[in-house]
């Protein structure tokens, strides 16, 4: 069932911008991203080891954990209409990677999958040049 493997996922964003002149800006936030996932992948209540069926041919699947987003950037209005914005994300994320689903057999564990953690940090820019008509 869907409640079984996943729960409420949410984010949380929090923003600010200071003009520091009354044409040029600068801008600061961050985000938190939980996972859907739900952590029972690993061992049921009883201790059993549940099992997991991937979709499609890979036999890889992963467990996303929550994900952490700063991010910062810059403002400038050359007119009321024309600006240049640039900002920056850097974003890091943490999940276990697993190599195949544990082989179960008659509820009797025949082959534990032990996952690889995995952490991932990205940085983005992006450059925007805008006109307002």
């Amino acid at each position: 069932m869907i409640k079984e493997d996943f729960r409420v996922g949410s984010m949380l964003k929090v923003g600010a911008e200071y003009k520091v002149t009354p044409q040029f800006a600068v801008r600061l936030g961050g985000a938190w991203q939980n996972s859907p996932v739900q952590n029972h992948m690993k061992y049921s209540e009883t201790g059993d080891i549940t099992e997991v069926y991937p979709a499609g041919t890979r036999t890889v699947y992963a467990i996303d954990h929550h994900v952490n987003y700063y991010t910062v950037g810059l403002g400038y209005r050359f007119t009321p209409s024309l600006y240049l914005d640039m900002a920056c994300v850097y974003r890091m994320q943490e999940e276990e990677v697993y190599p195949f689903p544990h082989l179960i057999s008659d509820g009797n564990v025949l082959v534990e999958s032990i996952p690889s953690t995995l952490k991932t940090n990205t940085i983005k820019v992006a450059l925007t040049l805008g006109y307002k008509f």
